[in-house]
């Protein structure tokens, strides 16, 4: 059973899918961001998708996070993955493990990540 029917960015997120203990649990993510990530594709280094706009990425990670968290059948989801590594430039936080993201881009990611799910209400 695939819960999202209409992904409202299908290219900022691939989807993967556990029913565990009764509940939907859901992954989603895979977009490098960096312009650094931009110029290492050559390299090795990947994201399923490229984003060099913070804004939005950001704006993208918001919406996506807030549907999800609108699914009254979802009891959490995981953004894959938190930090980048070696290959995969996808992380939230850089490899290094210094900040990829303005502090209010951060706080956004926060606040999205905090807010109260359906399944809870």
């Amino acid at each position: 059973m695939k819960i999202l029917e209409n992904n409202p960015d299908p290219s900022f997120a691939r989807e993967q899918f556990a029913l565990l203990d009764g509940e939907w649990e859901i992954s989603f993510g895979g977009t490098a961001f960096s312009k650094a990530a931009v110029a290492k594709q050559g390299e090795g280094a990947w994201g399923y998708t490229v984003e060099t706009d913070e804004e939005k990425f950001v704006a993208n990670y918001e919406r996506f996070a807030a549907y999800l968290l609108n699914c009254d059948k979802l009891s959490g989801f995981c953004y894959t993955q938190l930090y980048d590594v070696e290959q995969e430039q996808n992380g939230l936080i850089c490899y290094d493990r210094s900040e990829k993201f303005s502090r209010e881009g951060m706080e956004r990611i926060r606040r999205a990540n905090s807010a109260q799910a359906a399944i809870e209400k």
